[in-house]
């Protein structure tokens, strides 16, 4: 737990009962915990640091508790590594080709070859819904992966509050 001197801190920046202090001669600080994150600080930063440096780096971390940064992180970092997976490693049937055979005549023809029948119009609609959807999936990722990389850090005033520019 922390201790009782940072109380009026936590409370003051909103994050009492969400802040872990580990008993390390280290200074380090992290935000850590997917569906509730939680901010850890050892004991050697909190004797390094000053009460402005220590507010600054609260406010710091509580910015990456708010944004859910860690799950953020491995979201985007899962999908990113599933993607490169897929763009890298030599497919047996090329994603464009999927797309294609959902609006072509082609499953059609074998089905008549085969079976001596028409296929049922259900199998090119699930060809195309499955097309639509990885076509979303694509647009949602990239579009996750552009907000990772382009939300604003912190606020000059959560900055100027946190006393990073008190010195």
């Amino acid at each position: 737990p922390p201790p009782p001197s940072l109380s009026p801190l936590l409370q003051e920046l909103g994050i009492a009962g969400r802040v872990d202090v580990v008993e390390d001669e280290q200074p380090y600080s992290f935000c850590y915990g997917l569906w509730r994150p939680r901010i850890c600080v050892s004991t050697g930063l909190l004797t390094l640091l000053t009460s402005t440096e220590l507010r600054a780096l609260l406010v710091h971390e509580r910015h990456h508790m708010r944004q859910r940064d860690p799950l953020r992180k491995l979201i985007s970092r899962t999908l990113a590594r599933a993607l490169v997976k897929l763009m890298t490693t030599p497919a047996r049937v090329h994603p464009s080709s999927v797309i294609a055979s959902a609006l072509s005549v082609t499953e059609a023809r074998i089905t008549w070859l085969l079976y001596g029948r028409k296929s049922g119009s259900g199998t090119a609609w699930m060809h195309l819904a499955v097309s639509a959807l990885m076509v979303f999936a694509i647009a949602l990722i990239g579009y996750a992966g552009w907000r990772l990389t382009h939300e604003p850090y912190l606020s000059v005033a959560e900055c100027v509050n946190g006393g990073v520019w008190l010195g």
